[in-house]
């Protein structure tokens, strides 16, 4: 007679960066969505991205990423909820007190190299550098110090630098997220791979830097509670559900736990 294992009941809150992270392998991401698929039930996903609302939105459509409960975007200033993706006043309303983006933006308006994006949200300021503008956090920051202007600077990877308001961030965000929404901290596993993922990184929750991650953060001194995967994108995602054991948790009956080959 056939035995059958019987695995506690447990949830799993995926909150996971998208460009970089969870989006770069198809053939692993492809796998990680069957595994999410088949386990629906009992896992949330929460996506945070620099990208704005529409672009991601883009993005889930184009490479096909199972829709999110909760959709986070520009750098943790927005954060919407399914099925609607309606906007959460709440926190719209927290981050926006204090929050002068004309002051800002004229403040940083003579910063030779500094190209402001054309962005929708008015929760955040986007730039380009374009490479010609050296420690462009830095001086950003200076320079909004000086003129007492509260805001938070963010760099991006491909030489992009991000204003927010000084309550906002993917970290402060996902904060605000588990206390809204009561999750256990257990449940939690935050990626990650590049500057703005950084604040969500270091909470103390169970968390991956996958093994694509950009370099200036590969090398970074980060808490023992950030496991450093060495599959890339999706690939380390699971590799991180594997280390701290929520693909045994929320394993099927009769179903296999991966269909990643084994690390050597």
């Amino acid at each position: 007679m056939r035995r059958w294992r019987c695995y506690p009941a447990r949830r799993l809150v995926l909150a996971t960066d998208l460009d970089g992270t969870l989006v770069d392998d198809a053939g692993a991401l492809s796998h990680l969505n069957v595994w999410f698929s088949t386990r629906r039930a009992r896992v949330t996903l929460v996506y945070l991205t620099g990208r704005h609302y529409a672009s991601a939105l883009e993005l889930i459509d184009t490479e096909k990423l199972l829709p999110p409960d909760i959709l986070v975007t520009d750098v943790g200033s927005e954060i919407r909820f399914a099925p609607a993706y309606q906007l959460d006043m709440e926190w719209k309303n927290r981050v926006s007190r204090g929050w002068t983006p004309a002051a800002i933006r004229q403040q940083l308006a003579d910063l030779p190299g500094l190209t402001p994006q054309p962005l929708p949200s008015t929760l955040r300021l986007g730039y380009y550098t374009a490479g010609v503008l050296e420690d462009a956090e830095e001086k950003v920051r200076g320079i909004l110090e000086k003129a007492g202007l509260p805001g938070r600077v963010v760099a991006s990877t491909g030489g992009m630098v991000d204003v927010l308001p000084a309550g906002a961030g993917k970290g402060p965000a996902l904060s605000y997220l588990q206390q809204k929404m009561g999750w256990d901290s257990r449940s939690l596993l935050v990626c990650g791979d590049s500057g703005n993922d950084l604040d969500m990184l270091t909470l103390g929750f169970a968390t991956v830097l996958v093994g694509n991650a950009a370099p200036e953060l590969a090398a970074a001194p980060l808490p023992e509670t950030v496991y450093r995967a060495r599959r890339p994108s999706a690939g380390g995602i699971f590799e991180a559900l594997q280390f701290y054991g929520f693909t045994e948790s929320l394993k099927l009956f009769c179903s296999p736990t991966s269909h990643f080959p084994p690390l050597n």
